[in-house]
């Protein structure tokens, strides 16, 4: 709709309600339609008096607003009647104000032809000493009439307000010289920035102005007009583009004595800054001297600011300096220069200024200062002021610390890296902030003493760009640029979520300046360690690293189409994956997780890459994903060959799903050359008519008859697929993945039963041998190696070998001689290994054209220690064998003798000097136990000592009797809590060995549900106490939660042990220093609530749960495994009687 068409219906509207109206009304609103009119039609009437070149239709308008008394004939002409309006004027095209134009000048080319002079009165105007008696007072207007100010809403707030252009043309400064009043103070408008970034300028109400105009100079010093209207108030949106300022003008409208329509005297209002950040700063790193860095937006449009500062918030302020505007400039200390910042979420300029350097305001260490800001300019000849910003507090402090790039993120945790502060040691501090918005939110998540932290050397990748707080280090980091930083790891995180992350120091309970922010998100990491393979002809298994936090995978696939296994794959960036993925939600075992594909056509080149899922899909590109591709062909089969005997060789292997056919290879060349001398292809078939071959077929096995004595053969099976029409042929078909080669030979079997026994009668020296004599008439001598190896004790391995010897017994058959006695010295603790054969030796050969027969061997080795429980204790009647246990573990002579050695001991109890039951026969007296011994029988100097004493009461579980299962919680996929660089299932599992090798100590057996870092299910660590006889169990986890102390949990059911759960944790307590929560329990909907009480109760194993400490509460001492461990124990021994 134009111009003109827009006034025709506001005319046709207002008309309207004039109809309606009484003749005093009318007379009232005769000034508003005037102004209605002169803003519908663009056509503006100015404030000066009327001169000689002002335009005819503004004078009749200017008229028609003063007369205040009509008659009743002229009241119902219409005001804005198309008669009144030059033609020329309203088909004209508007005109814009030239740039220099001044407020209220007109151009020489705007005189319209139609001007009126100053003394003439157009038709239908009353001149200013006629008003009438009936003039209408502003208040007058009946409730029942429309109001003046409802016409006058509709013309001046309507949707289309005022457009930009609307008012855009000659600007007056004010009215004639006696309405000088109407002004729009600048002391009293002000800019300012709000929450949400945007600009609200408001103003103080002028005297008698009707409607007011905002102007926003841009920066070429012309303005431009961006609001029109009857409120007080304008909200502008920053704009950060450079085409404009934040300075606005605001023009009153009014009318003068005689109603003509003009603008007053404008008012300024230039935005005020707002402080972002008052903090502590150095200059350098090595600075000792402390300031305060002030940062505050940049304003367009400001000349300069004014930076104050005072010792309390609302008095007393001084100016600490007036700073030029930089725009974008840097300058040296005090005045920091210009940089960008964000500041509601929006990218903005930011002046700083560093107080301190200036010796008439001194700062001091701890005391807190405040900061206001205001901007200033100068416009035509005044001073335009801001506001003065919010004060700001700040402190002098340490500075922020140097905050560096996040590394090591994982699905629920990230580690944070900041500058290695001099000035902070010992218990000195460090917080850290974290918010999920970028400038705002920041609360303290942690805070963490310096001798808690790892100290690191950052170097290229990690960080090789510029510190985050903006201060250059000299460029690119490398290798020998290496960095001092403090390094921490925060958990629990969500994943997929960004965090931001600050850090400040604590030096003498002073927290110190927070750092720049540094952002992290939590995500999965990528898969690793893909590997892909044909499972069988129409499986392919795809294996891969557990991604920690994963709760499945997503496998995508594609296929090239080849059908021929030639070795030629198409690239990567060619194979065409499906948008839809198949998903794995297979359990790690041993941190691999495998999935099988199944349903695939054969003969076909897949290829595949896994994304790990956790809530939702984790985006990672193609191209930086392992992938993996395999052939779907038959499985690999396992071969297995054998001597029969001196002629024959037997070939086994296993069977191959969806085999129709497997293909025997043999030859006398280990590479299978043509020139071997005996080289053999058989194919045996499902669908084979030959019955023999169809045997071979199904049995998977075939005997090669007469062959070469001593010669070595080389077989591999492949199997196939085929289908029957196809036959034998194994042209035809998917071959599989041939075996690995075995090699065998012709010679005599290995000899059966082959024992290696401790002689009582020959102390210290080696085992006797024992054998059964072959049935192979040709084996005429039998032959024995001894070979002895050192054996590493507390890693349970075999050393190195340091003795080696064969000897050669004749196999005579009249003696039929199947046995050895090795008279060898043989320490305590080797390890010895027999191996014996048969040899074929026909008449007139040499020792070297013997043919070896198989080896078969035995182990042997006597114990280097025994241990014993120190004591046992056991009531009347009962009856117990005590556990020994022998060192090395892989100890085979354990025969010992038991020995009563106390005089009359035998009164007290009953031993068996061969297995050593014990029997408890009377009460033994006060501190006069019965002592017994165990040696070994090889050598009675390895032997352990244990006193026994027998009450009157049957314990629950004997001294020497307990078997105790400790089960270190989480493991796996399963971190637990943590805090920092502590994370529980680590901590509970160190705890657990350490309470075991204490325990053992006492010769108490001790199983653990989990040796290493891997998951058990909640159900099966007790299913494990039950299969390994086991009458306590004891799961170990650390707190947290912001509590202290240590506490224990126990069952509710008749397996709950108050008393031991009370003792525990008042023995870790101790241990570590902290309260003791005590002994607790807590009930469920099905009992007991944690599940390992519950399902041990069920096993009838008394149960518990040892919370040792919280991590985040109690994190100087949580990490100490050794203690809690050793406590525990040392717990469980004094209850059930260990001394």
């Amino acid at each position: 709709m134009g111009l003109k068409e827009d006034c025709e219906r506001r005319k046709a509207k207002i008309m309207n309600m004039l109809s309606k109206m009484s003749e005093k009304a009318k007379r009232g609103l005769i000034l508003i339609l005037a102004v209605s009119m002169i803003l519908c039609s663009d056509l503006p009437l100015y404030a000066s008096s009327v001169s000689e070149d002002r335009v005819g239709t503004e004078a009749a308008l200017s008229g028609n607003e003063s007369n205040e008394s009509v008659s009743a004939d002229e009241s119902q002409r219409n005001p804005l009647d198309e008669t009144e309006v030059s033609e020329n004027e309203s088909d004209e095209p508007e005109r814009e104000t030239p740039e220099n134009q001044e407020p209220g000048e007109i151009s020489g080319n705007e005189v319209s032809g139609n001007e009126v002079s100053d003394n003439e009165v157009p038709d239908g105007q009353v001149s200013e000493n006629e008003v009438s008696e009936n003039q209408v007072s502003e208040n007058e207007v009946s409730e029942n009439e429309v109001s003046a100010n409802d016409i006058f809403e509709e013309i001046a707030v309507s949707g289309n307000e005022v457009s930009a252009n609307s008012v855009s043309g000659n600007i007056v400064d004010d009215l004639p010289v006696n309405e000088n009043s109407l002004e729009v103070l600048t002391e009293k408008a002000k800019a300012v920035i709000d929450k949400k970034g945007r600009i609200v300028v408001t103003w103080k109400a002028a005297k008698k102005a009707k409607r007011y105009r905002v102007d926003r100079q841009m920066e070429n010093g012309a303005w431009e007009q961006v609001w029109s209207g009857t409120k007080k108030k304008f909200i502008d949106q920053m704009d950060t583009s450079e085409s404009q300022t934040y300075l606005y003008r605001i023009v009153p409208y009014g009318t003068d004595t005689v109603g003509r329509l003009g603008f007053g005297r404008p008012g300024y209002a230039l935005c005020a800054p707002t402080i972002l950040s008052a903090q502590a700063r150095t200059l350098t790193e090595k600075d000792t001297d402390y300031y305060i860095g002030v940062d505050y937006t940049s304003i367009k449009g400001a000349a300069e600011y004014e930076i104050q500062h005072a010792y309390k918030k609302n008095k007393d302020y001084l100016t600490a300096a007036v700073v030029s505007n930089l725009n974008g400039k840097m300058e040296k200390p005090p005045y920091m220069g210009t940089v960008v910042s964000t500041y509601n979420g929006k990218r903005v300029l930011t002046e700083s200024y560093l107080d301190g350097k200036d010796s008439n305001f001194p700062l001091r260490y701890k005391e807190y200062y405040y900061y206001r800001v205001r901007a200033h300019v100068e416009v035509d000849g005044r001073s335009i002021y801001s506001a003065y910003s919010k004060p700001v507090k700040a402190r002098v402090t340490i500075r922020a610390p140097k905050i560096y790039p996040v590394g090591n993120v994982s699905y629920n945790s990230v580690t944070l890296f900041w500058e290695n502060m001099p000035d902070v040691t010992g218990d000195d501090s460090y917080y850290i902030y974290k918010s999920t918005k970028p400038d705002s939110g920041f609360k303290r998540t942690k805070k963490v003493k310096r001798w808690e932290l790892e100290s690191v050397n950052l170097a290229s990748p990690l960080d090789g760009t510029t510190p985050l707080n903006g201060t250059s280090t000299g460029g690119t980091n490398t290798a020998e640029q290496k960095v001092d930083a403090l390094a921490y790891t925060l958990t629990n995180l969500k994943c997929e979520t960004t965090y931001y992350f600050k850090i400040a120091a604590v030096k003498e309970s002073v927290v110190g300046a927070q750092s720049v922010a540094v952002s992290a998100k939590p995500v999965l990491t990528d898969v690793t360690g893909l590997s892909v393979n044909s499972a069988n002809y129409n499986k392919i298994k795809i294996s891969f690293n557990e991604v920690p936090g994963a709760t499945k995978y997503y496998v995508y696939e594609a296929k090239t189409g080849v059908t021929d296994f030639d070795g030629k794959v198409l690239p990567v960036s060619e194979w065409r994956f499906s948008k839809k993925a198949l998903t794995c939600t297979s359990k790690a075992k041993d941190g691999i997780v495998t999935y099988t594909r199944s349903g695939l056509k054969r003969g076909q080149y897949y290829g595949y890459y896994v994304l790990p899922v956790r809530g939702k899909k984790h985006e990672t590109p193609e191209e930086k994903l392992e992938f993996g591709y395999a052939y779907t062909r038959m499985g690999k089969p396992e071969v297995t060959a054998g001597a029969k005997d001196l002629y024959s060789i037997k070939v086994s292997w296993n069977k191959v799903a969806g085999a129709t056919g497997y293909r025997l290879e043999y030859s006398t060349d280990e590479d299978f050359k043509e020139t071997a001398t005996d080289r053999r292809s058989l194919m045996f078939s499902k669908y084979s008519p030959n019955k023999a071959n169809k045997k071979v077929f199904t049995n998977r096995s075939y005997l090669l008859e007469d062959l070469a004595p001593g010669v070595k053969y080389y077989f591999r099976v492949t199997a196939y697929k085929f289908t029957k029409a196809e036959g034998l042929r194994q042209e035809y078909g998917v071959p599989g993945e041939p075996s690995d080669i075995k090699c065998e030979w012709g010679r005599p079997q290995a000899i059966k039963n082959l024992k290696a026994e401790f002689d009582d009668k020959r102390r210290g020296e080696g085992a006797t041998l024992t054998w059964s004599k072959s049935t192979e008439s040709n084996v005429k001598y039998y032959g024995v190696k001894r070979s002895v190896y050192n054996y590493d004790a507390k890693k349970n391995k075999v050393g190195s070998c340091v003795e080696e010897d064969i000897t050669l017994i004749a196999a005579e058959e009249r003696y039929e001689k199947t046995s050895y006695k090795d008279s060898s010295k043989i320490d305590n603790g080797m390890y010895v290994k027999y191996e014996v054969c048969g040899y074929y030796a026909p008449s007139g050969t040499t020792r070297d054209q013997w043919i070896e027969g198989k080896y078969a061997s035995a182990i042997y080795m006597n114990p280097s220690a025994i241990k014993i429980a120190g004591t046992i204790q056991i009531g009347v009647g009962q009856t117990i064998t005590p556990k020994i246990t022998f060192t090395p573990k892989a100890t085979t002579n354990k025969s010992v003798q038991w020995t009563i050695e106390s005089v009359g001991g035998s009164s007290y109890i009953s031993l068996d000097n061969t297995t050593g039951k014990l029997k408890g026969l009377k009460k033994t007296k006060s501190k006069q136990p019965v002592e017994i011994v165990v040696a070994s029988r090889n050598d009675y100097n390895v032997r352990a000592v244990c006193k026994v004493t027998v009450t009157d009461k049957k314990e629950e579980a004997a001294k020497g009797n307990l078997i105790v299962c400790l089960d270190p919680g989480h493991g796996g996929s399963d971190s637990g809590a943590g805090y920092g660089s502590l994370v529980e299932k680590n901590i509970n599992l160190q705890t657990s060995r350490y309470t075991k090798e204490r325990l053992e100590q006492y010769g108490v057996t001790v199983h653990m549900t989990r040796s290493s870092d891997t998951y058990v299910g909640l159900e099966a660590r007790t299913k494990y106490a039950k299969d390994h006889g086991c009458n306590l169990f004891v799961s170990q986890h650390m707190n947290s939660g912001g509590g202290s102390g240590t506490e224990v949990y126990y069952s509710l059911t008749q397996y709950g042990r108050r008393d031991l759960a009370a003792k525990i944790s008042s023995k870790v307590s101790s241990a570590l220093g902290i309260p003791n929560r005590g002994a607790k329990t807590r009930a469920g909907q099905n009992g007991d609530y944690y599940s390992v009480i519950r399902t041990s109760a069920a096993q009838g194993i008394p149960g518990l749960i040892v919370e040792g400490a919280f991590l985040d509460g109690n994190s100087g001492v949580a990490g100490n495994a050794q203690a809690i461990g050793y406590a525990t124990a040392d717990a469980i021994l004094e209850y059930y009687g260990y001394k």
